[in-house]
Formats: structure tokens, C-alpha cells, sequence
């Protein structure tokens, strides 16, 4: 059932077995796994269930060095939490988002990777992922490419162990939304109580459990709520600034004690550092596998990585690249110039920005063809569906990789709180992020391997980029209330359990350890399939108590 928090009276109190903070991947999975074994779920979203003005600037926090965004452009607060917010068109012109499994490497322990490892390994979450991908309705066929391919899908054919090609698979937020709702509306043991903020986790006398919540609602009236156990799902930001948050009785915050609470902040920065030139216009038709393609029944997508091994052996971090066609002329010369101008110009250098104007001059005969080749393309030239497209090999002349990186911990990128109050008189965050060296270093090398492949296979060549560009989130905030045996080195347990708190778990990207590349919402689901399996256990004496 859903509720709107509006319409409870002012100092309600409410209960549930679990409370469940957060109606993203992580929370509605919980609420699948747990209602249907019968335990009396409380879902809690701040947001409404359309998208609401009001309650997103309740997000609204700041960044303090520059290098990243302000984090309420990349979350949502509202039913279905960042879902609503995918934005990868699929073949059925829907909305979605990639899906595949951190590789094995990411749980490894890697000594040029500072602060790696995770408490289980891949093979262990294997069994979650798989019931993840069952839960999404994603196909069961692997990632690799070579299933997937056909006479119009094919993979760059490399040297053996160098680059690889694999998939994400793709799925539409759509559906996944639908199911949730259908399930929350039919059942008697969920309810959703929306448009209700929780302002602070509340400790009990003994302060090693959370007693009750307080909550706020849209029209100000307070309530509380209490449970056997609470979970936070909530995002990767939310997560640690409800944590801070609750500082009646701890100062610092619930699960603080050791200041570990919103650091180690990663993302997927991407990066645009080298253009492929094919070494013949005859491959742009038959490589389909690289663009959003429905193949035996599943939409997927094509990306280039490295293995496992050449990652060990050069001591790289982790990355993948998606290749986007770029019409013919989009490196010529009197483009380049052109770019080169825009950009001074933004950054308000303005004489040097027309010192190049002459060579502009000079090659405005290739501007003007890429110009006329650029507006008679259909839109989707350089985005999703352009192997679809008639005479790709003489529309494009060559693909701009887009690479996923993986960012290595790092605890000074974190995420604090602000003196600014919010409309429900919260501390708003602050984020302190920064892409880091070695991000960096690590791609540009791992382009040098790339490009030794794509020569080797006379396949063409990697030209580098005068200007790299850098995009500094792949809106994935992960890491936050990262997962570690020790309270000394992690804010929660290998059970999600926060180490000084006995009923609060935590759901969700915060809790990673380290990233990779992979976009999150696997991974978050499949901890979130373990995480009910875990607490399934936890509340069976209470199942028995109610049956006897």
C-alpha cells in the first residue's frame, strides 16, 4: 500500500519489522525479497511519487573544490530514486540503463591499487548475480561478445590476450518502476510511505541500536518510526549524510566513532583522450555489436577492455570504452582550429582564441564540407542506432572511444556536511572530490596498450587527442560506507551491518569497496538479494514467536 505522509496525524508513531530507507534498486529489491517471506516492510521516500521541485532541492549541496557537480543534479528524490533518472535510449525507444557485474579483479586485494579488496570474492557473489539478472528480466547468456555475434554484429578481431571485446546488457527502467508498484499496491505486509524525510536515526539507551527514526513530512508534521531493523538505501551520498546526521547522541554521527563515514567517495569519471582510425571504411557496416543492438531477445552494447592479466601485469586500474562514430572531417584540420577557438573563448582568452583564426581561414573548405556532411546525417549520427544507418562507411571516418574509468580509493575525497540548512533544517552536503593522478596516468597507458593492438591487428590506429576531455561522473557515487571486516578500516560489516550499530544495514553503491568500471545497478541489487537473504536469518526468530 502506498501513503502519503501527509496525511498521517502530527506525531505519529509508526512500526514494521524492517524499515527500509530509499525506493531506488537497492530499497525496492529489499522490499521484493522481504515481503514475499511476510515480514511487515516499511518503505520511507522522501520524494513523491512523481517528481517534485520541492523535495529534490532537499538534495541540493556543494562542491568544494571545483572538480565535480553540485550531487543534486545526479540523484533523484522520488519514487524509484535514481531509476527515473536513466537515460540510455534502448531499441524500443525507452529509457534504461547498462547493466554487467564488477570483474573479478575489482574484489582483489591489488598492491598498486591502495585500500582494495573486498571481504568476499567475485565466484561468492556470483550465485546474487545471477539472481539479479532473473530479477531484471536480463537474458543468461554471458558477457562476452562472441555469443552475441552475427553477420551484421561483429567483434575487432585482436591479438590473443590482448584487447577483448564484451556487452553490457541494457534494460528499461520502465518495466522495472511498473513491477514495483504493482507489487507494493497488491501486497498486505509493504507499505510505502512517501513524501516523508528522516532527519535522524535515533539510539536506544544502550546506544549500540537505533531506537526509532525521526521523520519529517512535506507539510512539516513530525512522526517517528520504529522497527526490529533499519536499512539504509538511500545512495551512495545519502547514506553517509544521514549517518552524520545523527549526532544527538554521538557527535560524530552513527557509525563514525572512527571518522570513516563519507570518505573514500569514487566515481567513473569518463574520458576522451584518443580517436580510432579504421584502416578501412568496410568495417563501419559490420561492427553493429558496438552500438545498442536487440540481439536474441536482449538489448546489449559493445565495449572494448583489457584482460584481467595485462591489467596485473602493467599495474593499471580498471576501464572499458564504447566507441561513438564521428562523421567524416571531425579531426580536419579547420574543425580543430574551430574547437580550439571555442574553448579559449570560454576560458576568456579571447587573443588567442582569435590568433586562430587565420588557420580557420586557410581550411574553411573542409569546414564547410563537414559542416553540410554534419546536417544532412540524421540526428543519431554519433549516438545510439547509428549502424542502422545507410552507407556508414562513407558517413563516418573514424570512432572517438568514451572510457569508463575506475577511480582508486581515496579518503580524501569525501562526503561531509555543510553549515547551510536545508527546508526541512538538515545540513546540506558537502563533496570534496577529486579525480586523482593515477586515474589518469593509468588510461593514458592503457591507450598505448590499446593502440599496439589495434596496429598489431591492422585494424588502423589510436590518434590522441590535442585536447582531452574529461567528464568527472558517470553519476555513480560509490564507496562512502565502504564494507570491511575491521571497524578500524570500514563503517559497515561483510553483512552491510553498521560495525557500532546492531540493527542498521546498508544498501546500496556506498557500500563498495572499490568500483572498476561497471555501472553499479548490478551489483547493488545483487548485494541487495544477499543483504535480504542475511536478514531473512536475523528476523526468523521472529516469524517463529508470531506463528506460535
Amino acid at each position: 500500500m502506498f501513503q502519503d505522509a501527509r496525511t498521517l496525524a502530527d506525531n505519529a508513531r509508526l512500526t514494521a519489522d524492517v524499515c527500509i530507507i530509499g525506493s531506488g534498486p537497492a530499497g525496492l529489491t529489499l522490499c521484493q525479497e522481504l515481503g514475499s517471506a511476510g515480514f511487515r516492510i516499511l518503505l520511507v521516500e522522501s520524494g513523491g511519487m512523481e517528481f517534485d521541485l520541492e523535495r529534490q532541492s532537499l538534495l541540493r549541496g556543494e562542491d568544494t573544490t571545483g572538480e565535480y557537480f553540485d550531487p543534486v543534479g545526479a540523484r533523484r528524490s522520488q519514487f524509484g530514486g535514481t531509476m527515473t533518472m536513466w537515460n540510455m535510449e534502448l531499441t524500443d525507444k525507452s529509457l534504461g540503463a547498462r547493466f554487467v557485474p564488477l570483474d573479478a579483479i575489482d574484489f582483489e586485494t591489488r598492491d598498486w591499487v591502495p585500500y582494495s579488496g573486498w571481504p568476499f570474492s567475485r565466484a561468492y557473489l556470483d550465485p546474487y548475480y545471477k539472481q539479479a539478472e532473473e530479477l531484471c528480466g536480463l537474458s543468461s547468456n554471458p558477457y562476452e561478445a562472441a555469443v552475441w555475434e552475427d553477420e551484421s554484429n561483429r567483434c575487432l578481431q585482436f591479438p590473443v590476450g590482448e584487447a577483448i571485446t564484451s556487452i553490457y546488457k541494457l534494460r528499461s527502467a520502465e518495466s522495472l518502476l511498473l513491477a514495483a508498484r504493482e507489487l507494493i499496491d497488491a501486497s498486505t505486509n509493504i507499505d510505502c510511505l512517501f513524501r516523508a524525510t528522516v532527519t535522524e536515526l535515533v539510539p536506544g539507551p544502550t546506544s549500540n541500536r537505533i531506537e526509532y527514526l525521526r521523520v519529517l513530512t512535506s507539510n512539516q508534521k513530525q512522526a517517528q518510526i520504529r522497527a526490529r531493523i533499519f536499512v539504509l538505501a538511500a545512495g551512495g551520498i545519502e547514506n553517509a549524510r544521514l549517518l552524520l546526521l545523527s549526532n544527538t547522541v554521538f557527535s560524530a554521527g552513527i557509525g563514525n566513532a572512527r571518522d570513516l563515514v563519507g570518505r573514500f567517495l569514487m566515481d567513473h569519471p569518463l574520458y576522451y583522450f584518443c580517436e580510432w582510425i579504421p584502416s578501412s571504411p568496410a568495417l563501419f557496416p559490420v561492427l553493429g555489436v558496438y552500438d545498442v543492438r536487440t540481439v536474441q531477445g536482449q538489448c546489449i552494447l559493445g565495449r572494448l577492455t583489457l584482460p584481467e592479466a595485462v591489467l596485473r601485469e602493467n599495474r593499471l586500474l580498471n576501464l572499458s570504452g564504447v566507441l561513438w562514430p564521428k562523421p567524416k572531417g571531425y579531426r580536419s584540420k579547420g574543425i580543430e582550429a574551430l574547437r580550439e577557438m571555442r574553448l579559449l573563448a570560454l576560458q576568456k582568452q579571447l587573443a588567442r582564441s582569435l590568433a586562430l583564426a587565420p588557420r580557420a581561414c586557410v581550411n574553411c573548405g573542409d569546414i564547410l564540407a563537414y559542416t553540410w556532411r554534419h546536417f544532412r546525417a540524421p540526428k543519431q549520427a554519433s549516438f545510439s542506432f547509428w549502424s542502422m544507418l545507410p552507407n556508414t562507411e562513407k558517413m563516418f571516418g573514424s570512432m572517438e572511444p568514451e572510457f569508463y574509468l575506475e577511480q582508486p580509493p581515496d579518503p580524501s575525497n569525501r562526503v561531509s556536511l555543510s553549515t547551510e540548512l536545508d527546508s526541512v533544517g538538515c545540513r546540506r552536503t558537502l563533496v570534496t572530490w577529486r579525480w586523482g593522478q593515477q586515474s589518469r596516468d593509468s588510461a593514458h597507458r592503457a591507450g598505448v596498450l590499446l593502440n599496439k593492438s589495434f596496429e598489431r591487428a591492422r585494424l588502423g590506429r589510436l590518434v590522441p587527442l590535442r585536447q582531452p576531455r574529461v567528464h568527472t561522473t558517470g553519476h555513480h557515487h560509490l564507496g562512502t560506507t565502504r564494507m570491511h571486516n575491521s571497524p578500524a578500516a570500514g563503517v559497515v560489516d561483510a553483512n552491510c551491518r553498521v560495525h557500532e550499530s546492531n540493527n542498521v544495514f546498508i544498501a546500496g553503491s556506498s557500500v563498495f569497496c572499490t568500483g572498476g568500471y561497471a555501472n553499479p545497478t548490478l551489483t547493488i541489487i545483487a548485494l541487495a538479494i544477499r543483504l535480504a537473504e542475511h536478514l531473512k536469518k536475523e528476523l526468523q526468530p521472529l516469524t517463529v514467536r508470531q506463528r506460535d
